[in-house]
């Protein structure tokens, strides 16, 4: 048996979570790579103030996009930062964590 398998019936995974983490960790090159990123990311400290800062000084465009659905990163998070930037949009889709698509794609179009 496969050790994500192995893993969602424990509970480490729920129903919404395990075709992702099988899709994105399903090999060793994407445990690789995901292992990769995850070391690198833990080290990336931004300064939010200034990124806040450089994003409306160069009057960058900013279109927050949350899942209606989305527990991991729900849309109460960018209420932290969308007061403070000059030129954001907020778009909410009618889907969970796992969002980006073409049809996404084409939601962000209409938008812009």
């Amino acid at each position: 048996m496969h050790s994500l398998k192995i893993g969602q019936i424990l509970g480490y995974f729920n129903t919404e979570t395990y075709p992702i983490i099988k899709r994105e960790l399903g090999n060793f090159e994407l445990r690789h790579m995901f292992y990769a990123v995850v070391t690198y990311l833990r080290k990336l400290r931004p300064d939010l103030n200034q990124l806040i800062s450089q994003i409306n000084n160069q009057r960058i465009e900013v279109i927050m996009v949350y899942g209606k659905f989305d527990h991991h990163f729900p849309e109460s998070i960018g209420k932290i930062f969308e007061p403070q930037l000059f030129n954001v949009k907020q778009l909410v889709v009618e889907r969970g964590h796992d969002m980006v698509d073409v049809d996404l794609s084409k939601e962000i179009r209409k938008i812009i």
